[in-house]
């Protein structure tokens, strides 16, 4: 798993569709373990930003080994 195959394909632990309107989730947590190289993903979490969907106390965790992740949802949380 590179950054070329992996970190720049926009995947994240936890996706939700752009076509849900309506979608409640508490502690999601998304976790980066990137042993053999360097990745670092964008987000952990990825959904659309619209009234009906809610995310609380969400968080990543930086298990071991090398990159991580920037965001915890979509742009938000360091």
């Amino acid at each position: 798993m590179t950054q070329e195959n992996y970190g720049d394909k926009g995947f994240g632990a936890y996706v939700v569709g752009d076509n849900v309107t309506s979608h409640n989730a508490w502690g999601i947590g998304a976790y980066t373990f990137f042993r053999d190289h360097t990745v670092s993903v964008k987000s952990g979490i990825i959904a659309p930003t619209k009234d009906g969907i809610e995310f609380t106390n969400s968080l990543g965790v930086f298990l071991n080994g090398k990159g991580g992740m920037m965001n915890i949802i979509d742009g938000d949380g360091k």
